[in-house]
């Protein structure tokens, strides 16, 4: 399932939220062991698996502890940043060969203060 797809099952998708999906959405192609967001970072970026599997860990006493898994169709982002703005705790990594689209949440709030339909969901 596409992104737009997946945001079609919950919303209706109007001529605001098109724009928002073309102008402000990237899809990238990451190889299995890539990190895309490291602990310690600000990263306010939220992201969709398209295709593959993602996890979200962090590295403790030496040790790397996952802390979720992300498959197909999964919504994640470092919400520690996004809403305390505060580093991230936790690395995002693909662990499979895999398909994203991301956006800045900083985007998605200003598309929420004009979108009629987004502010009544």
């Amino acid at each position: 399932m596409t992104f737009p797809e997946m945001l079609a099952t919950y919303i209706t998708i109007d001529d605001d939220i098109r724009s928002f999906l073309n102008t402000q959405t990237e899809k990238i192609s990451v190889k299995k062991g890539t990190v895309i967001s490291d602990q310690n970072t600000l990263n306010r970026k939220v992201y969709f698996v398209e295709k593959g599997l993602l996890r979200s860990f962090y590295f403790e006493k030496g040790k790397d502890i996952t802390t979720n898994f992300y498959p197909e169709n999964s919504i994640l982002a470092n919400k520690d940043t996004i809403f305390e703005k505060i580093p991230a705790r936790h690395s995002i990594e693909a662990i499979e060969d895999s398909e994203i689209v991301f956006f800045r949440y900083s985007k998605m709030e200003e598309l929420c203060e004009t979108s009629l339909i987004l502010f009544n969901s």
